[in-house]
């Protein structure tokens, strides 16, 4: 299955504020599943046209799925898709 690894989180973002980490997998972002950076970047602007102001972001961490609340605000991570 095709996944979306965090490669980095920029400083004072977003990620790092939740505390996402390098290696942590994008699972699902305003419950659609997410398997590339298009997928993403698709989810944010469709929360974005429907005003959202905070949707859910989940992370694979290990065996732990993690939920986060984020906003339509740039996430602040580098990720690649394998």
């Amino acid at each position: 299955m095709d996944v979306l690894v965090i490669i980095n989180v920029s400083p004072d973002s977003q990620a790092a504020t939740f505390g996402l980490q390098k290696s942590d997998i994008i699972v699902s972002h305003d419950s659609k599943q997410i398997h590339t950076n298009e997928d993403l970047d698709d989810s944010v602007e469709s929360a974005r046209s429907e005003n959202k102001s905070t949707m859910p972001l989940v992370i694979k961490r290990g065996e732990s799925e993690l939920t986060y609340e984020c906003t339509t605000e740039p996430l602040g991570i580098y990720s690649h898709f394998i």
